[in-house]
């Protein structure tokens, strides 16, 4: 026999009774996995891409940024976690990343908790011209070096990408000279740098003065060394940091006064008489000791005096700074030659007679020590005084005897010496 069915109302009773015991132990689930399932993420910043996120299973992103001081800016997370800022980020500046981690969308109903995962790190310092001033040979390229990767604009139509190598080409030196602003950045997603200006001269291939200034460079008789680049192209490198005084008065591939204090030096040292022509002889000379690669071995010496109170000397001997001393320059109405002069004579004592420019009385001294002279009358010496540091001389730099003895070992025939202005004063 069957049994006989329940009522309907039983059955009703039953499935909503079901329906509720389904209802609590799904809630009671959500709860579960609400409380043990933590969301989970990894973050790594830097590279070409801002930084990416890594998910864990059953998670998302909710939102992401970029922040430094007071500023803020929004990342965009692409499909496969990679984070990129909506608006450039600035160079050099420590950034915090942050990215906020959710539970996945369907259970968004449950009371879940999210997560905020970051990482704080410095951004690249934008690419730095190495050389903001190239030599090449006319119609040649122009070869730029950067400090480090990155890109480039401004050296042509389009950006560059600066490679491991760090050297990127401008157009070639048609003109004889140019400037060109350049700006760069170390990744996509930083802000382009402050323009940094490049300039460029072009001398003609074969240049005797070119020539002549890459011959006394590669003998050490310059305070520069030429880099080859490409062919016929190339650039001056200072050796050693120096003085804006000295270091302002280069200009590749036409004559100066560094030019000329090399040439002198190379003159005495080789035996040729001082400020001799560029002759056949001296080219000649010039040309076997390159071959030879005979180097200068004197070194290089620069000499700098300051006017005002109080007065000094300062000696460079190979970038380093070796002496600095208390000095006099002339008395009123006397002056002391102000400019950049190669020493073109030298004596270990010499007797010294003229006539006083305040007084107008003739002096004598009969035994003047450690004597350079540099323009005209003006020479950096020894001489006795009570005290050093303010204008007291006829017109040549006084230094105690003891120092002028050290200053005359490191001096030599082409040695440049730079009289500054008085402070305030037209140069």
């Amino acid at each position: 026999m069957r049994p006989a069915s329940a009522p309907k109302g039983y059955r009703r009773r039953r499935r909503v009774r079901s329906g509720r015991l389904l209802m609590v132990l799904a809630v009671l689930a959500g709860a579960l996995v609400a409380a043990t399932w933590h969301p989970a993420a990894r973050l790594a910043v830097g590279g070409r891409l801002l930084g990416r996120v890594e998910l864990g299973r059953g998670t998302r992103a909710v939102s992401a940024r970029a922040s430094w001081g007071s500023h803020q800016v929004a990342l965009a997370v692409s499909p496969s976690g990679g984070l990129r800022p909506m608006q450039p980020l600035p160079a050099g500046r420590r950034v915090e990343v942050a990215v906020t981690v959710s539970l996945p969308a369907w259970l968004a109903w449950v009371p879940g908790k999210s997560v905020v995962v970051s990482r704080t790190f410095v951004t690249p310092p934008a690419p730095r011209l190495q050389f903001h001033h190239e030599t090449v040979a006319l119609g040649s390229p122009v070869v730029v070096s950067f400090t480090r990767a990155g890109e480039v604009r401004g050296l042509g139509r389009q950006p560059q990408t600066v490679a491991a190598d760090y050297d990127a080409q401008a157009e070639s030196a048609e003109a004889a000279s140019g400037t060109v602003d350049v700006e760069t950045r170390a990744t996509p997603w930083e802000a382009w740098s402050a323009p940094a200006v490049l300039r460029w001269n072009g001398v003609p291939a074969g240049s005797p003065m070119l020539t002549l200034q890459r011959d006394l460079a590669e003998l050490g008789y310059l305070p520069l060394k030429w880099q080859r680049l490409a062919q016929g192209s190339g650039r001056f490198v200072w050796r050693y940091p120096l003085p804006a005084a000295l270091t302002s008065l280069w200009t590749p591939g036409t004559s100066n006064v560094l030019t000329t204090g090399a040439v002198w030096q190379f003159e005495r040292e080789t035996g040729l008489p001082v400020e001799t022509p560029t002759n056949q002889v001296f080219w000649a000379d010039l040309t076997a000791h390159v071959a030879a690669h005979a180097q200068n071995t004197e070194g290089y010496t620069y000499v700098e005096v300051s006017q005002g109170h109080p007065e000094r000397l300062r000696l460079w001997f190979n970038g380093r700074l070796k002496i600095e001393s208390l000095a006099n320059t002339a008395k009123p109405p006397g002056v002391t030659h102000v400019g950049t002069f190669p020493v073109f004579l030298r004596y270990t004592a010499q007797a010294m007679r003229g006539t006083d420019p305040g007084t107008g009385k003739p002096y004598y001294y009969p035994h003047v020590p450690w004597v350079n002279y540099f323009k005209g009358n003006d020479a950096v010496h020894g001489f006795p005084r009570s005290r050093y540091g303010f204008p007291q001389s006829a017109g040549c730099v006084e230094l105690p005897v003891a120092t002028a003895r050290k200053v005359y070992s490191y001096m030599h025939y082409g040695t440049l010496v730079t009289v500054l202005p008085l402070p305030g004063s037209p140069a």
